[in-house]
Protein backbone atom coordinates (compact mmCIF):
# COMPACT_ATOMS: atom_id res chain seq x y z
CA UNK A 1 0.00 0.00 0.00
CA UNK A 2 1.39 3.37 -0.97
CA UNK A 3 1.32 5.54 2.13
CA UNK A 4 2.36 9.09 2.98
CA UNK A 5 5.22 9.64 2.51
CA UNK A 6 5.05 7.78 -0.80
CA UNK A 7 7.06 4.56 -0.79
CA UNK A 8 9.04 4.06 -4.02
CA UNK A 9 8.65 0.26 -3.90
CA UNK A 10 5.09 0.08 -2.58
CA UNK A 11 3.11 -3.06 -3.54
CA UNK A 12 -0.23 -1.26 -4.06
CA UNK A 13 -2.00 -2.19 -7.31
CA UNK A 14 -5.41 -0.57 -6.73
CA UNK A 15 -7.18 1.74 -4.27
CA UNK A 16 -10.98 2.06 -4.14
CA UNK A 17 -13.34 4.23 -2.10
CA UNK A 18 -17.03 3.39 -2.29
CA UNK A 19 -20.20 4.83 -0.83
CA UNK A 20 -23.59 3.12 -0.71
CA UNK A 21 -26.95 4.78 -0.18
CA UNK A 22 -30.68 3.97 -0.36
CA UNK A 23 -31.64 3.33 -3.97
CA UNK A 24 -32.13 6.56 -5.92
CA UNK A 25 -33.97 6.17 -9.28
CA UNK A 26 -32.65 9.56 -10.44
CA UNK A 27 -29.20 7.98 -10.77
CA UNK A 28 -30.61 5.68 -13.46
CA UNK A 29 -32.83 8.26 -15.15
CA UNK A 30 -30.32 11.13 -15.22
CA UNK A 31 -26.98 9.38 -15.35
CA UNK A 32 -26.14 11.42 -18.44
CA UNK A 33 -26.32 14.65 -16.43
CA UNK A 34 -23.61 13.42 -14.07
CA UNK A 35 -21.55 12.17 -17.00
CA UNK A 36 -21.59 15.67 -18.51
CA UNK A 37 -19.88 16.94 -15.34
CA UNK A 38 -16.95 14.53 -15.72
CA UNK A 39 -16.91 13.84 -19.47
CA UNK A 40 -13.74 15.86 -20.14
CA UNK A 41 -11.74 13.73 -17.66
CA UNK A 42 -13.61 10.41 -17.54
CA UNK A 43 -14.86 10.18 -21.09
CA UNK A 44 -14.61 6.43 -21.76
CA UNK A 45 -17.91 4.70 -20.97
CA UNK A 46 -18.14 0.99 -20.16
CA UNK A 47 -21.64 -0.43 -19.80
CA UNK A 48 -22.08 -3.52 -17.58
CA UNK A 49 -22.93 -6.83 -19.20
CA UNK A 50 -26.22 -8.39 -18.24
CA UNK A 51 -25.80 -10.88 -15.40
CA UNK A 52 -28.39 -13.64 -14.85
CA UNK A 53 -30.32 -13.04 -11.64
CA UNK A 54 -29.01 -9.48 -11.15
CA UNK A 55 -31.05 -6.32 -11.62
CA UNK A 56 -29.42 -4.07 -14.27
CA UNK A 57 -29.89 -1.00 -12.04
CA UNK A 58 -27.61 -2.56 -9.40
CA UNK A 59 -24.72 -3.08 -11.84
CA UNK A 60 -22.02 -0.44 -12.14
CA UNK A 61 -21.51 1.84 -15.11
CA UNK A 62 -17.81 2.58 -15.46
CA UNK A 63 -16.45 5.95 -16.62
CA UNK A 64 -12.69 5.81 -17.20
CA UNK A 65 -9.88 8.19 -17.93
CA UNK A 66 -7.94 8.00 -21.19
CA UNK A 67 -5.20 5.81 -19.64
CA UNK A 68 -7.77 3.34 -18.18
CA UNK A 69 -6.04 3.59 -14.80
CA UNK A 70 -8.67 5.62 -12.94
CA UNK A 71 -12.43 5.07 -12.89
CA UNK A 72 -15.71 6.46 -11.60
CA UNK A 73 -18.45 3.83 -11.14
CA UNK A 74 -22.14 4.43 -10.50
CA UNK A 75 -25.27 2.37 -9.85
CA UNK A 76 -28.70 3.07 -8.39
CA UNK A 77 -27.36 2.63 -4.84
CA UNK A 78 -23.57 2.91 -5.17
CA UNK A 79 -20.76 5.21 -6.20
CA UNK A 80 -17.08 4.25 -6.33
CA UNK A 81 -13.78 5.90 -7.21
CA UNK A 82 -10.92 3.59 -8.17
CA UNK A 83 -7.35 4.12 -9.28
CA UNK A 84 -4.42 1.90 -10.23
CA UNK A 85 -2.21 4.99 -10.39
CA UNK A 86 -1.99 5.87 -6.70
CA UNK A 87 0.05 9.00 -5.97
CA UNK A 88 -0.41 9.24 -2.23
CA UNK A 89 -3.44 9.55 0.01
CA UNK A 90 -3.81 13.32 -0.24
CA UNK A 91 -4.24 13.26 -4.03
CA UNK A 92 -6.48 10.19 -3.82
CA UNK A 93 -8.70 11.79 -1.20
CA UNK A 94 -8.93 15.11 -3.00
CA UNK A 95 -10.19 13.54 -6.23
CA UNK A 96 -12.47 11.02 -4.50
CA UNK A 97 -14.18 13.74 -2.45
CA UNK A 98 -14.52 16.08 -5.43
CA UNK A 99 -16.30 13.41 -7.47
CA UNK A 100 -18.49 12.22 -4.58
CA UNK A 101 -19.67 15.76 -3.91
CA UNK A 102 -20.48 16.32 -7.58
CA UNK A 103 -22.48 13.09 -7.58
CA UNK A 104 -24.22 13.73 -4.24
CA UNK A 105 -25.20 17.28 -5.21
CA UNK A 106 -26.56 16.17 -8.58
CA UNK A 107 -28.80 13.45 -7.08
CA UNK A 108 -29.44 14.88 -3.60
CA UNK A 109 -27.68 12.01 -1.84
CA UNK A 110 -27.57 12.63 1.92
CA UNK A 111 -28.01 9.45 3.95
CA UNK A 112 -25.41 6.71 3.42
CA UNK A 113 -25.69 3.03 4.27
CA UNK A 114 -22.01 2.12 3.91
CA UNK A 115 -18.57 3.48 3.11
CA UNK A 116 -15.65 1.27 2.16
CA UNK A 117 -11.96 1.97 1.57
CA UNK A 118 -10.05 -0.84 -0.07
CA UNK A 119 -6.33 -1.23 -0.73
CA UNK A 120 -5.21 -4.17 -2.90
CA UNK A 121 -1.50 -5.03 -2.66
CA UNK A 122 0.51 -7.64 -4.55
CA UNK A 123 3.88 -8.60 -3.08
CA UNK A 124 6.08 -10.60 -5.50
CA UNK A 125 8.21 -13.43 -4.14
CA UNK A 126 11.94 -13.39 -4.82
CA UNK A 127 13.11 -16.61 -6.49
CA UNK A 128 14.76 -19.07 -4.15
CA UNK A 129 13.12 -17.93 -0.92
CA UNK A 130 11.50 -21.33 -0.36
CA UNK A 131 9.38 -22.10 2.68
CA UNK A 132 10.38 -18.94 4.56
CA UNK A 133 9.08 -16.59 1.86
CA UNK A 134 5.98 -15.45 3.75
CA UNK A 135 7.87 -14.66 6.93
CA UNK A 136 10.23 -12.43 4.93
CA UNK A 137 7.33 -10.09 4.18
CA UNK A 138 4.49 -10.54 6.68
CA UNK A 139 4.20 -10.93 10.43
CA UNK A 140 1.26 -13.30 10.70
CA UNK A 141 0.93 -15.54 13.74
CA UNK A 142 -1.38 -18.56 13.73
CA UNK A 143 -1.25 -20.77 16.82
CA UNK A 144 -0.97 -24.45 15.87
CA UNK A 145 -0.39 -27.66 17.84
CA UNK A 146 3.29 -28.19 18.66
CA UNK A 147 3.47 -31.10 16.21
CA UNK A 148 3.15 -28.69 13.29
CA UNK A 149 5.89 -26.31 12.10
CA UNK A 150 5.30 -22.58 12.61
CA UNK A 151 6.79 -21.52 9.26
CA UNK A 152 4.26 -21.34 6.40
CA UNK A 153 5.03 -21.96 2.77
CA UNK A 154 1.41 -21.43 1.73
CA UNK A 155 -1.12 -19.33 3.63
CA UNK A 156 -4.68 -18.44 2.64
CA UNK A 157 -6.33 -16.39 5.33
CA UNK A 158 -9.16 -13.89 5.86
CA UNK A 159 -10.02 -12.21 9.14
CA UNK A 160 -12.28 -9.37 10.26
CA UNK A 161 -11.23 -6.93 12.98
CA UNK A 162 -13.71 -4.77 14.90
CA UNK A 163 -12.95 -1.13 15.71
CA UNK A 164 -15.16 1.56 17.26
CA UNK A 165 -15.69 3.06 13.81
CA UNK A 166 -16.18 -0.05 11.69
CA UNK A 167 -14.78 -3.35 10.45
CA UNK A 168 -11.54 -4.03 8.62
CA UNK A 169 -11.36 -7.21 6.55
CA UNK A 170 -7.87 -8.49 5.74
CA UNK A 171 -7.23 -11.18 3.13
CA UNK A 172 -3.92 -12.92 2.48
CA UNK A 173 -3.76 -15.30 -0.47
CA UNK A 174 -1.09 -16.79 -2.75
CA UNK A 175 -1.06 -15.71 -6.39
CA UNK A 176 0.60 -17.47 -9.32
CA UNK A 177 0.94 -15.75 -12.71
CA UNK A 178 0.81 -17.64 -16.01
CA UNK A 179 4.62 -17.45 -16.25
CA UNK A 180 4.91 -19.15 -12.85
CA UNK A 181 5.83 -16.03 -10.90
CA UNK A 182 4.53 -16.19 -7.33
CA UNK A 183 3.19 -13.36 -5.19
CA UNK A 184 1.16 -12.62 -2.07
CA UNK A 185 -2.18 -10.85 -2.26
CA UNK A 186 -2.61 -8.51 0.72
CA UNK A 187 -6.09 -6.97 0.61
CA UNK A 188 -7.57 -4.52 3.15
CA UNK A 189 -11.19 -3.35 3.18
CA UNK A 190 -12.34 -0.95 5.92
CA UNK A 191 -16.13 -0.56 6.10
CA UNK A 192 -18.37 1.80 8.09
CA UNK A 193 -22.13 1.23 8.28
CA UNK A 194 -23.64 3.16 11.22
CA UNK A 195 -25.23 6.63 11.26
CA UNK A 196 -23.59 7.86 8.05
CA UNK A 197 -24.27 11.18 6.32
CA UNK A 198 -22.70 12.65 3.21
CA UNK A 199 -21.65 15.84 5.01
CA UNK A 200 -19.17 13.81 7.09
CA UNK A 201 -17.69 11.94 4.16
CA UNK A 202 -14.17 13.35 4.58
CA UNK A 203 -13.98 12.19 8.18
CA UNK A 204 -15.08 8.68 7.12
CA UNK A 205 -12.36 8.51 4.48
CA UNK A 206 -9.71 9.86 6.84
CA UNK A 207 -10.66 7.38 9.55
CA UNK A 208 -10.72 4.48 7.09
CA UNK A 209 -7.25 5.42 5.85
CA UNK A 210 -5.92 5.64 9.40
CA UNK A 211 -7.01 2.09 10.16
CA UNK A 212 -5.84 0.52 6.90
CA UNK A 213 -2.49 2.29 7.18
CA UNK A 214 -2.01 1.02 10.74
CA UNK A 215 -2.90 -2.54 9.72
CA UNK A 216 -0.46 -2.48 6.81
CA UNK A 217 2.37 -1.07 8.94
CA UNK A 218 1.84 -3.68 11.63
CA UNK A 219 1.51 -6.69 9.36
CA UNK A 220 4.67 -6.21 7.26
CA UNK A 221 8.15 -7.11 8.53
CA UNK A 222 10.82 -4.53 9.29
CA UNK A 223 12.99 -5.79 6.43
CA UNK A 224 10.16 -5.45 3.91
CA UNK A 225 9.36 -1.98 5.25
CA UNK A 226 12.97 -0.96 4.55
CA UNK A 227 12.64 -2.34 1.03
CA UNK A 228 9.45 -0.45 0.11
CA UNK A 229 10.99 2.73 1.53
CA UNK A 230 13.98 2.24 -0.77
CA UNK A 231 16.35 1.69 2.14
CA UNK A 232 17.37 -1.87 1.18
CA UNK A 233 17.82 -3.92 -1.97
Amino acid sequence: MNLSPIYPNAPLVEAVFEIRFPGEPAVECRRDEFFELIRSEYGHVFVPKAQPGQAPALQLYNFKREDNQTSVMTAINRFAFSTKKYEGFQKFEKEALRLIRLFADKFNIEKLTRTGLRYINVIPFVRGEGKDALSNYLQVAVKLPLAFPSEFRHLELAFVSQTEEGLITTRIEPLVAQNGTQAILLDFDFAMEKDLHIRRIKSYLDESHRHTKAMFEQIITDNYRKYIRGEAV
